[in-house]
């Protein structure tokens, strides 16, 4: 099987690409610098492995020759992990609606907006409050919307705050402190979060968010 992955050097890409070949796929990624972001111990080889794509891809949309690329596109599997406007989705979609097995997109947990209850599951309404998380959700369903009119095999995943190497985690207070809270946990002191609890911020590691991708492919009619 081959899988292309768009933007495949970020931080969830660094995980999510080494996953990939070690499941013995054909690995194509699209990024503007032939190297990942960082590489953890054991897989820096493997991405010699990848077949590299280099390509700006905001500046192939805004002179018109992305659309040319992406309708040739030769990979089972397309991932766009840095769509970010609907317009940029609609022109992907409609480039390799007939031509692949499955696409899936990179969302955000910002697409829920406020929580009105805790937990707050993944199929309770989005209510968006920031231009990002407006722009996530229409994305998401304007692909469902695709999914059930036209049977396009679309899977959104909706990571949280991510973390890893380099990036370090907002805690659920919202502040960088990084330990602080999880210690008062750990010792089973009182912690205090805003708005009642309904705000709180879940990170999640790139790695953890990058294997829900993988499960994504392995799974594919479950996640379609």
């Amino acid at each position: 099987m081959k899988v292309l992955v768009i933007g495949g050097t970020g931080h969830i890409g660094s995980y999510l690409v080494p996953r990939l070949l070690l499941r013995g796929y054909e690995v194509q990624v699209l990024a503007r610098n032939p190297r990942s972001y960082y590489t953890e111990a054991g897989t820096s080889m493997l991405w010699n492995e990848v077949e590299w794509i280099v390509a700006d891809r905001r500046a192939e949309e805004n002179n018109g020759t992305w659309q040319k690329r992406m309708s040739e596109v030769d990979a089972d599997v397309v991932i766009d992990l840095i769509a970010f406007t609907p317009e940029q989705n609609r022109i992907i979609v409609e480039s390799i609606k007939d031509r692949v097995s499955h696409f899936i997109h990179c969302g955000t947990i910002w697409s829920y907006g406020p929580s009105s209850r805790v937990p707050y599951k993944e199929y309770y309404p989005r209510k968006p409050i920031t231009e990002y998380g407006k722009m996530k959700a229409k994305i998401e369903a304007e692909l469902m919307e695709k999914y059930k009119n036209e049977g396009f095999p679309a899977t959104v995943i909706h990571p949280g705050h991510i973390s890893g190497k380099k990036w370090l985690p907002i805690d659920p207070q919202g502040t960088r402190n990084g330990v602080g809270i999880y210690r008062s946990l750990a010792h089973g002191d009182v912690v205090y979060l805003p708005d009642n609890g309904l705000t709180t911020l879940h990170h999640v590691h790139a790695d953890d968010a990058a294997q829900v991708f993988e499960l994504a492919i392995l799974h594919r009619k479950t996640a379609i």
